[in-house]
């Protein structure tokens, strides 16, 4: 009966490490959704400044539809992760899309006016 207990807490300990993980990238994905419900408008002014420095004509145009649909995007994608208790893993977000919204690009590096 005393190695059946040493042996349970030992496969325990061994768990315990798993669990932990799983519960801080559970926590990780809730605070990142609740972060991008509440920063998902900065979209607006991020897609305005990209867009007008890399087309002055028609960028403002161009920044405030590309900024509206990447709010809702970024908003929604925060609900999800925050309705689901985290469990979403990297859910919309790569390269194109920055899991924040000040790790997105902010200046054009394809200037219209370079060309």
């Amino acid at each position: 009966m005393v190695l059946c207990m040493v042996a349970g807490v030992a496969v325990a300990e061994e768990a315990k490490p798993e669990y932990k993980d799983t519960m801080d990238k559970m926590a990780v994905n809730m605070g990142r959704g609740v972060v991008n419900m509440l920063t998902g408008w900065l979209e607006v002014p991020r897609g305005l400044w990209y867009e007008g420095t890399r087309n002055p004509y028609y960028g403002s145009l161009v920044g405030i539809c590309n900024g509206a649909f990447l709010t809702v995007a970024r908003t929604v994608g925060g609900a999800a992760d925050f309705v689901t208790l985290g469990l979403t893993g990297p859910g919309i977000y790569g390269e194109s899309f920055p899991e924040y919204v000040w790790e997105s690009k902010w200046k054009a590096e394809d200037r219209m006016l370079d060309q």
